[in-house]
């Protein structure tokens, strides 16, 4: 179990879900006995899929249920794909150690709309994809590829310095200002614009850094996932294989400089550096995690103040039609937003065909009074703006 894992599993029990989640949507149906039976033979291809946790502190581990995921077929007019509104009764969490650790909701009607759920300490946005892939591969007649599922991120890791660094100073200011309240249960909202736009990830950090010291001055830092599976040529896994890297963002950056920035650390491995948390969380119960993780919470919203700005991912682009099969065309894909009650927003973008979807997420006490649709006008504008420029 890596460190990471455990991370997201203790989060998971301080503001659930912390799971992994794409929506398909599309035209036309599957048959529910057919969509079974694909997800019975792809996920014992992809056996990450079917995992459940064993073992204590630094013995934890992961191991095979044998379990496929459950589809669920669900009447789908409650939820219009646009907000958070009308899915999040469904969008349930589980005990990792009796399971599942994914799952497949159907919401039947016109158009269809899929979403392929796992654990985030089990699977990471490529990792889904990988599953996916595999269950219309069946679908489509085809035999699934499957993946490795031992494999985790610490593997991949380019950590050569060893020694034990203190940890920053989480002192990064919030793209919204001050929570409202103390409900920090995840809301979201999802914006589809047409077309496409270079250094994308880049622009979207500029803006946000702007929105940010709109609010006021301060620091501003934000995560951005990384895939690292690229470092082991042709390693296909459902793994949570990604480590985030840290991109602060100063007063007169421009777009170029962020850019340049993300591709030096990526291309000299820039993984960071180790701290005392790294080495002590194996040996910490998870239950004992979250209570220092909740606590932690607490402290930075009353000082307004914390351990970065935000998240924001980006998965590229997909081919639809590799989620399409027969009585079923793909028309939009779009990456749920990841529950962490204790960062003010998570960002993801995932493009197909000629447009680009945006999903934003925040916890319920920093979106009032229109804020998470302020910072989404935000953000468009801005690229509209850097496009016309």
């Amino acid at each position: 179990l890596s460190i990471a894992s455990r991370v997201w599993i203790a989060s998971d029990l301080i503001k659930p879900p912390v799971w992994t989640a794409i929506t398909i949507e599309g035209h036309g149906n599957i048959n529910h006995l057919k969509f079974n039976n694909a997800l019975q033979i792809a996920s014992a291809a992809n056996p990450g899929s079917r995992l459940v946790l064993k073992g204590t502190l630094a013995w934890s581990h992961w191991v095979d249920s044998g379990k496929a995921p459950v589809l669920t077929e669900i009447e789908g007019s409650s939820w219009d794909g646009m907000t958070s509104q009308g899915v999040k009764p469904f969008l349930k969490t589980y005990d990792v150690r009796q399971g599942p650790t994914a799952e497949v909701l159907m919401f039947c009607g016109e158009p269809t709309r899929i979403i392929f759920r796992a654990h985030h300490a089990v699977m990471d946005g490529r990792g889904l994809i990988t599953w996916i892939e595999d269950v219309f591969r069946v679908l489509n007649g085809r035999k699934p590829l499957g993946s490795d599922h031992t494999t985790v991120e610490n593997d991949l890791l380019h950590l050569p310095d060893k020694t034990i660094h203190e940890p920053p100073a989480y002192n990064f200011i919030s793209p919204v200002g001050k929570p409202s309240g103390n409900d920090t249960e995840l809301v979201w909202k999802r914006i589809s614009v047409p077309g496409q736009h270079t250094k994308l990830l880049a622009s979207v950090l500029l803006l946000l850094a702007q929105a940010s010291w709109r609010q006021g001055k301060g620091p501003v830092r934000f995560g951005i996932p990384v895939d690292l599976r690229h470092r082991r040529p042709g390693l296909r896994s459902t793994g949570n294989l990604t480590n985030a890297i840290y991109i602060e963002v100063k007063p007169g950056f421009t777009v170029e400089q962020i850019a340049a920035e993300i591709q030096r650390r990526l291309r000299e491995k820039d993984d960071g550096k180790l701290n005392l948390e790294d080495i002590l969380l194996p040996y910490i119960p998870i239950s004992i995690l979250s209570w220092i993780l909740s606590t932690d919470e607490q402290s930075k919203f009353k000082k307004n103040s914390y351990r970065c700005t935000g998240f924001v991912t980006n998965l590229g682009r997909v081919d639809l039609k590799r989620f399409s099969c027969s009585g079923f065309s793909a028309a939009s894909f779009f990456v749920l937003p990841i529950a962490i009650s204790s960062l003010p927003l998570f960002l993801t973008m995932s493009g197909y065909n000629d447009r680009t979807d945006y999903v934003l997420g925040m916890p319920k006490n920093f979106s009032s009074e229109g804020r998470m649709e302020e910072v989404l006008d935000y953000i468009v504008n801005g690229l509209k703006d850097m496009t016309l420029s």
